[in-house]
């Protein structure tokens, strides 16, 4: 099959995404890819379609796989400077609550 482009509405569309395999990428003469991709139906039969533009290709990790998920992942510190923020009571509450309590 060739990739064409969806009658109503885009490649987008939540009818239009569907868990493929990339099977070969050709670069066009604009520099943009274009993929062979390999799509399984129901009945595990493949499917193959050429010419999908990397418009199309949405990549997504799978659910609970991301780098948010791992034992240590790296953290950052913002560094926001305190003079940014405005002054005021509310500032030193878990301060003036811990005071209290002693």
């Amino acid at each position: 099959k060739v990739w064409d482009m969806p009658e109503q509405g885009t490649a987008f569309d939540a009818d239009n995404l569907f868990e493929v395999s990339i099977v070969d990428r050709k670069e066009n003469e604009d520099s943009s890819w274009a993929y062979t991709i390999r799509w399984l139906n129901v009945k595990q039969e493949a499917t193959y379609v050429a010419g999908v533009p990397q418009d199309a290709i949405v990549f997504v990790d799978y659910p609970e796989t991301s780098d948010h998920f791992t034992e240590a992942p790296f953290r950052h510190p913002i560094g926001i400077p305190d003079d940014v923020f405005p002054q005021g009571p509310w500032r030193n509450l878990i301060e003036d609550e811990e005071e209290e309590e002693e």
